[in-house]
């Protein structure tokens, strides 16, 4: 999976420059501060989703990971590395938790684009996931943070997809069988964000995917 990211990333870099992921990341970020209207505390009811026992193990499991890649401070580990170094934070991460999930990915592709308007997403097509490298490589905190949370919500789409087609992942998580229908239902009948964002952020994935991703991360962010 390193071997992607770099490849992908490098392509980027030489195409636009560091000036200019700086700032798509500005606008990106500023973009993000509209909608949730703090990047750092969204809306209570946007992450409501009910979560198992099963999940809540997972989450502090993702938490322990997290700490052991970033330390307690997540924002200077990241800034403390280099180009090559926080490409290969990612990769870590990445691959850390997709085995934790018990999950399989066939690639994962971190891009830099001055017109993308979200931090990434899980195809389910290409069984990959996608991301936002400006997060990555921003010096802002909320953004390195965002980037994190962005991982963790992209897998946990892999998780719920990957539930619906193996049922070793959906016992392994405790799915019900009345979730799996419900996230199948969605994911058939998926509405992206550009289409509708209301209708996206409520949707039963989204929201599963955002407070799962919340509770991961909850109290782990040093106070500002």
């Amino acid at each position: 999976m390193l071997e992607v990211l770099v490849t992908v990333f490098n392509y980027a870099r030489q195409a636009m420059g560091l000036a200019t992921i700086a700032r798509v990341a500005f606008k990106v970020y500023h973009w993000l501060k509209d909608l949730w209207g703090a990047i750092r505390k969204p809306p209570e009811t946007l992450v409501s989703a009910p979560m198992t026992e099963r999940d809540q193990e997972m989450a502090d499991r993702t938490k322990q990971i997290v700490t052991e890649i970033f330390g307690q401070n997540a924002a200077a580990t990241v800034e403390e590395a280099d180009y090559n170094g926080r490409v290969a934070l990612a990769s870590n991460l990445i691959e850390r938790l997709a085995e934790a999930y018990g999950v399989q990915l066939d690639g994962c592709e971190l891009y830099i684009d001055s017109n993308i308007n979200n931090c990434g997403g899980y195809s389910i097509k290409e069984n990959q996931i996608k991301l936002n490298g400006a997060y990555l490589f921003s010096e802002d905190p909320d953004l390195i943070y965002e980037f994190i949370d962005t991982v963790i919500h992209e897998l946990r789409h892999a998780v719920q997809f990957q539930s619906i087609l193996n049922p070793e992942i959906a016992e392994a998580w405790q799915v019900s069988e009345e979730t799996k229908e419900n996230w199948k239902q969605n994911f058939l009948n998926y509405t992206p964000s550009t289409a509708n964002l209301r209708a996206y952020m409520s949707q039963p994935v989204e929201n599963d995917a955002r407070t799962f991703a919340a509770l991961s991360l909850r109290g782990w962010r040093p106070e500002k």
